[in-house]
């Protein structure tokens, strides 16, 4: 019993040294909820991309110590992606491209109202304004 249990540790041990492990070979299962993913990584809910990066600004409040450090155009390109992520169709040739280069952007509305927004969003929207 005890060589067998000896001989399992000795080829766990040596299989484990000659193949190493690439956490990026490993596949993942997706959670129940996120089966809708998309190639990047992404997915959709009620209408909004989540998985962008870009996700924090819906479900905490901006503070100061996340923008530090930021000129007006990243702090623009944090306001508008919570825009952007809930669809808008951007008029702004910048931002349009911007968003475009990006694999999750979805345009598909003209306007988004504060009510299609969650309580964060509204509000980072408006704090991100007056640094932008």
């Amino acid at each position: 019993m005890i060589k067998k249990l000896f001989f399992a540790l000795v080829l766990a041990l040596t299989v484990g040294a000659v193949i190493p492990v690439n956490a990026q070979s490993i596949p993942s299962i997706p959670a129940q909820n996120r089966s809708n993913r998309n190639s990047s990584g992404t997915y959709e809910s009620n209408g909004v991309v989540y998985g962008t990066g870009f996700d924090w600004l819906s479900q905490r409040y901006a503070t100061y110590d996340d923008i530090a450090g930021l000129d007006s155009g990243q702090i623009r390109v944090l306001k508008n992606s919570v825009y952007a992520r809930h669809g808008y169709i951007f008029k702004d040739a910048r931002l349009k491209r911007y968003f475009t280069s990006l694999g999750w952007y979805r345009p598909r509305k003209k306007t988004i109202s504060a009510s299609e927004m969650n309580k964060f969003e509204q509000a980072n929207v408006v704090f991100l304004k007056k640094y932008e």
